[in-house]
């Protein structure tokens, strides 16, 4: 091999001036025993400063980037990333105390349940209004069928549901309160449609809730018994304790609305055969309650001969109201039933005192 010639130092001048093609050298001059190692190029002051300040599209989508990589991170390390869906669904979930689900058993109704259900379909349908929510949308009104088909896809009227308990068809009473809820929800839902303006009426909007209102302040009061089962040690308050609230909290915004209101001769006449049938009983308002809180009224003695012969006195009360058509109204008969258990009775007997004070406000 031939040595290799040393080149000259290049000057100032061909360092400026810009090389040819046939200025560099060909791979057949450089040595093949010598490794060639290309020379970056010096990056210049202007891409310097490119460099340190990127552009605003590749911050934003670095941002973005880094957000969606966190994004998917987060589910996977909330949740563990091995659960499965119901799991997932059970611990994001959390019900308030006292919510019933769709998990919790219903038992099913009894012959005492389908005659109260009777009863307080019976009272419910003496309002005027419930007229139009009687039979089917198809008999009333056949002119909106075809836009109430493709509003409301479950139609329910009251009448299906009275032939429904008088021929026991219910397995429950759960489906007795959804069936009604639903007549009711129909026409909140109907009325409120976007595509049923032309049809819509607001006022049986109100009038629909209003009579929810009143068959669910009706159901508390005919299909719970007067007392509320015991609770269970180490668990919270269930759904059914919940409810026995709900009535007491309803039961004492309800007497100052109703306070002044003058009861009929027709309703005190309910009202004494209702507390006759309490005394002979032995202390219970319908066959849901199982315990006879007065006990043997013959033999009764002390305080409880006192509470009974107090309550009698009331029912001569009415009935002296009845025969004279004088007026009595919701608040006296409120106060002469409480004096019956609380003036100088059951002073050591908070628990009678209390189940006696629930089965005469039911009543």
């Amino acid at each position: 091999k031939s040595p290799k010639k040393k080149k000259a130092p290049q000057t100032q001048k061909d360092e400026a001036q810009p090389k040819t093609p046939s200025d560099t050298p060909s791979s057949s001059q450089l040595d093949p025993d010598k490794k060639v190692t290309p020379v970056a190029p010096k990056p210049s002051a202007t891409s310097k400063k490119r460099k340190k300040t990127p552009s605003k599209s590749s911050a934003s989508a670095a941002s973005s980037g880094s957000k969606a990589k966190k994004a998917k991170k987060s589910p996977g390390s909330a949740i563990g990333g091995k659960k499965t869906a119901p799991q997932m669904l059970s611990s994001l979930i959390k019900r308030k105390p006292g919510v019933p689900s769709m998990d919790d058993v219903v038992p099913e109704i009894t012959d005492v349940q389908y005659e109260n259900a009777e009863a307080l379909m019976t009272e419910f349908c003496k309002v005027p209004f419930l007229a139009e929510f009687s039979r089917p949308v198809s008999l009333l009104h056949p002119e909106l069928v075809t836009m109430y088909s493709k509003i409301i896809h479950h139609p329910m009227d009251l009448g299906h549901i009275c032939r429904a308990i008088r021929r026991r068809t219910y397995k429950n009473t759960r489906a007795i309160q959804l069936d009604v809820w639903r007549v009711f929800s129909n026409c909140i839902k109907f009325h409120m449609h976007p595509s049923n303006r032309e049809n819509a009426i607001p006022s049986f909007i109100s009038i629909a809730m209003h009579l929810k209102d009143f068959f669910n302040s009706l159901w508390q009061e005919y299909m719970m018994p007067s007392d509320a089962p015991p609770r269970l040690p180490g668990k919270g308050i269930s759904h059914v304790h919940s409810n026995f609230q709900k009535r007491a909290e309803a039961r004492k915004e309800r007497l100052p609305q109703i306070s002044t209101t003058v009861l009929t001769a027709k309703s005190l006449q309910k009202l004494v055969v209702a507390l006759n049938c309490f005394i002979s009983s032995g202390g219970k308002v319908d066959k849901l309650d199982r315990d006879s809180i007065l006990g043997n009224i013959d033999s009764a003695q002390g305080d409880l001969a006192t509470f009974i012969e107090s309550l009698r006195g009331v029912i001569k009360t009415m009935e002296s109201k009845i025969e004279s058509s004088q007026d009595y109204t919701v608040l006296e008969l409120h106060r002469d039933m409480k004096k019956c258990y609380t003036e100088d009775v059951f002073e050591h007997e908070i628990l009678k005192k209390m189940k006696i004070s629930q089965r005469l406000d039911r009543i």
